[in-house]
Protein backbone atom coordinates (compact mmCIF):
# COMPACT_ATOMS: atom_id res chain seq x y z
CA UNK A 1 0.00 0.00 0.00
CA UNK A 2 3.16 2.42 0.31
CA UNK A 3 3.43 2.63 -3.60
CA UNK A 4 -0.32 3.44 -4.32
CA UNK A 5 0.18 6.39 -1.74
CA UNK A 6 3.33 7.40 -3.35
CA UNK A 7 1.26 7.36 -6.90
CA UNK A 8 -1.66 9.38 -5.60
CA UNK A 9 0.81 11.78 -3.52
CA UNK A 10 2.17 12.22 -6.72
CA UNK A 11 -0.61 12.85 -8.60
CA UNK A 12 -1.03 9.18 -9.99
CA UNK A 13 -4.11 7.30 -10.09
CA UNK A 14 -4.52 3.70 -10.30
CA UNK A 15 -6.11 2.45 -13.45
CA UNK A 16 -9.70 1.32 -13.62
CA UNK A 17 -9.98 -2.04 -15.03
CA UNK A 18 -12.37 -3.02 -17.87
CA UNK A 19 -15.06 -5.50 -17.27
CA UNK A 20 -13.38 -7.75 -19.34
CA UNK A 21 -10.01 -7.78 -16.70
CA UNK A 22 -12.03 -7.50 -13.54
CA UNK A 23 -14.06 -11.05 -15.52
CA UNK A 24 -10.63 -12.37 -16.26
CA UNK A 25 -9.31 -11.71 -12.78
CA UNK A 26 -13.00 -13.36 -10.99
CA UNK A 27 -12.41 -16.17 -13.52
CA UNK A 28 -8.37 -17.21 -12.72
CA UNK A 29 -9.26 -16.83 -8.81
CA UNK A 30 -5.22 -15.23 -9.05
CA UNK A 31 -7.16 -12.04 -7.05
CA UNK A 32 -7.21 -13.28 -3.08
CA UNK A 33 -8.68 -9.71 -1.46
CA UNK A 34 -11.13 -8.11 -3.93
CA UNK A 35 -10.83 -10.02 -7.31
CA UNK A 36 -11.29 -7.84 -10.12
CA UNK A 37 -10.16 -4.46 -8.17
CA UNK A 38 -6.79 -2.61 -8.64
CA UNK A 39 -4.50 -3.55 -6.88
CA UNK A 40 -4.56 -7.07 -7.21
CA UNK A 41 -3.45 -9.40 -4.44
CA UNK A 42 -1.50 -12.04 -5.45
CA UNK A 43 -1.64 -13.81 -1.65
CA UNK A 44 1.62 -14.59 0.37
CA UNK A 45 2.53 -17.62 -1.45
CA UNK A 46 1.89 -17.25 -4.67
CA UNK A 47 3.38 -19.39 -7.68
CA UNK A 48 5.43 -17.85 -10.53
CA UNK A 49 2.80 -18.84 -12.51
CA UNK A 50 -0.25 -16.80 -10.58
CA UNK A 51 2.06 -14.26 -11.09
CA UNK A 52 2.53 -14.73 -14.80
CA UNK A 53 -1.41 -15.48 -14.99
CA UNK A 54 -2.10 -12.02 -13.54
CA UNK A 55 0.74 -9.83 -15.51
CA UNK A 56 -1.05 -11.20 -18.61
CA UNK A 57 -4.79 -10.54 -17.60
CA UNK A 58 -3.80 -6.75 -16.29
CA UNK A 59 -0.88 -6.08 -18.99
CA UNK A 60 -3.62 -6.69 -21.69
CA UNK A 61 -5.84 -4.18 -20.37
CA UNK A 62 -5.93 -1.09 -22.58
CA UNK A 63 -6.52 1.40 -19.37
CA UNK A 64 -3.10 0.30 -17.73
CA UNK A 65 -0.18 2.26 -18.57
CA UNK A 66 2.16 0.27 -16.04
CA UNK A 67 2.25 -2.66 -14.01
CA UNK A 68 4.05 -2.48 -10.37
CA UNK A 69 4.95 -6.13 -9.10
CA UNK A 70 5.91 -5.91 -5.29
CA UNK A 71 7.23 -9.45 -4.11
CA UNK A 72 8.48 -9.55 -0.59
CA UNK A 73 8.41 -13.24 0.26
CA UNK A 74 8.63 -14.70 3.84
CA UNK A 75 9.93 -17.35 5.45
CA UNK A 76 8.27 -18.24 9.47
CA UNK A 77 11.10 -18.38 11.53
CA UNK A 78 11.13 -22.18 13.67
CA UNK A 79 9.94 -21.46 17.06
CA UNK A 80 11.13 -24.23 18.62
Amino acid sequence: MLAIDKLISAGGKLAEFSAETQAALHRSEVDMSKPGENPVDLGGNASPERFVQALEIVAADTNVDAVLVVHAPHEWPLLW
